[in-house]
């Protein structure tokens, strides 16, 4: 279930950091569309996160996750 903590994890686990912060950011401004913008970013930042995959072959998973819902 754990990956091994390689570059692509690390960046992963700091992406989402990076969109829990920017997702509080939008709330507190009431911003509706960085709101969105930041649950994107942290799904991709938790995909890359738990199978330590690449940022580009993440964007394409979840543009295909998007697809299907």
């Amino acid at each position: 279930m754990n990956a091994p903590l390689n570059r692509d994890v690390l960046l992963g686990r700091c992406g989402q950091c990076a969109a829990l912060a920017q997702r509080l950011w939008a709330r507190l401004c009431g911003d509706p569309l960085l709101d969105v913008r930041s649950d994107r970013d942290f799904a991709r930042a938790t995909v890359q996160a738990q199978y330590g995959r690449n940022r580009a072959r993440m964007e394409l998973r979840v543009r295909e996750l998007e697809r299907v819902i």
